[in-house]
């Protein structure tokens, strides 16, 4: 691309106000977008197809600040990446998945969601709702009462049987619940696929890309939906366990409850996440907190608002807590941490055994054994990355 280029915004892309200071470029072909701020917005009222962009650089600076002609190039190139231009070679290139998303891909098509949402959207409803959230919370409850310090053993074996598909039930039906409040709020929902996080962590998604054109307490309830679908799920699952008087069902039940309250934790990918990154409206918040959080650090107080401040202290909690919990566990766990890889060498070495008993109390100290490997996979995962990076320079 460069200055004699003459360009012109395409049919196919549609230009959405995301709040008073930023827009959503939108390909509504391939459903890619980008966010751009008012000076970008500015300079792209300017590709009408009759000036080059040597001309918009001239327009713009009559009216508006100065700005540089490589920048007019780099806006040009990266709208040009996502197939904004009538003469983009991008404009019909499958979307992509998210970086952060290895070997994805769909496996519920978009036509067989469609036809399952309009059956779920009454759970919308509101009385409905606060009558299920009512009824999830009290359950969530009961769970631990039921589950604090319980040493009753389980055979760990028979439940793995039972939780993978119920397991998978229950991710699907979590899925279900954002495509569902897409379609309740009158937004394009796409296919629901499967993929691995950071690599190894095998993770869900469904495609709800299109929500960054609703209103921002819409998007909320989206991002949240899918942790409501799954505690219907499980609520559902914990009164079966009760009338049947199963402990198998009881342990799936309370397993996948207690993993949608990690769900609601803003941090990583989860859904809490998505949420927060909504409320401060804020596409990629991971980075963003952290650039705000490194002003804050090198005491950048000027260029802060009450805005930047906030973002600045959930970088703060994110990294913070990251680093606090490593910290942590290397102080008081370290024992665990080096006999874990043996533990699981065993438990593997005896998987063929028709029955293997672990009590709840044994699991829960597992488990953050487990996270401490993934926290420090992901530093590994990153700094490997970074280190590519300047290799290629």
């Amino acid at each position: 691309m460069n200055l004699d280029d003459i360009l012109v915004i395409g049919a196919h892309t549609e230009v959405s106000s995301f709040n008073e200071n930023s827009y959503l470029i939108i390909n509504n072909i391939t459903g890619k977008y980008i966010k751009i701020n008012q000076n970008f917005y500015q300079i792209i009222q300017l590709f009408d197809g009759k000036r080059d962009l040597r001309e918009i650089y001239f327009e713009y600076n009559k009216t508006y600040q100065n700005i540089t002609q490589e920048k007019v190039l780099i806006v040009s190139e990266k709208l040009d990446k996502i197939g904004i231009f009538e003469t983009s070679p991008n404009i019909n290139q499958r979307k992509k998945l998210p970086p952060y998303l290895s070997f994805g891909f769909i496996f519920f098509k978009a036509q067989w969601v469609s036809k399952i949402v309009p059956y779920l959207k009454f759970l919308f409803n509101k009385k409905i709702a606060i009558t299920f959230l009512s009824l999830s919370f009290l359950t969530l409850c009961f769970l631990l009462y039921k589950n604090y310090n319980n040493t009753e053993e389980i055979d760990v074996l028979k439940i793995a049987f039972f939780f993978i598909p119920i397991s998978l039930l229950c991710t699907l039906f979590h899925e279900l619940g954002h495509a569902t409040a897409t379609h309740y709020y009158k937004a394009k929902h796409g296919g629901i696929g499967f993929g691995l996080y950071l690599y190894f962590m095998p993770v869900f998604f469904a495609d709800v890309t299109d929500i960054w054109r609703l209103k921002k307490w819409e998007r909320i309830i989206v991002n949240a939906s899918g942790v409501y679908f799954a505690l219907i799920f499980c609520t559902i699952l914990i009164l079966l366990s009760v009338v049947a008087s199963s402990k198998t069902l009881f342990a799936i039940g309370s397993a996948l409850a207690f993993k949608q309250l990690y769900n609601l934790l803003p941090y990583l990918r989860t859904d809490g996440y998505w949420i927060a990154s909504d409320y401060f409206n804020q596409p990629n918040l991971m980075i963003n907190s952290f650039n705000q959080f490194q002003k804050l650090v090198s005491f950048s107080f000027a260029e802060l608002s009450r805005k930047d401040y906030l973002l600045a202290l959930y970088g703060l909690f994110n990294f913070g807590l990251m680093f606090y919990f490593i910290g942590y566990m290397l102080a008081f766990h370290f024992f665990e941490i080096i006999c874990f890889p043996q533990k699981l060498f065993l438990f593997i070495s005896i998987i063929s055994l028709k029955s293997f008993y672990y009590s709840f109390s044994e699991i829960s100290k597992v488990l953050p054994v487990i996270i401490f490997y993934f926290f420090v996979s992901r530093i590994l995962v990153n700094l490997g990355k970074k280190y590519l990076k300047v290799k290629k320079k």
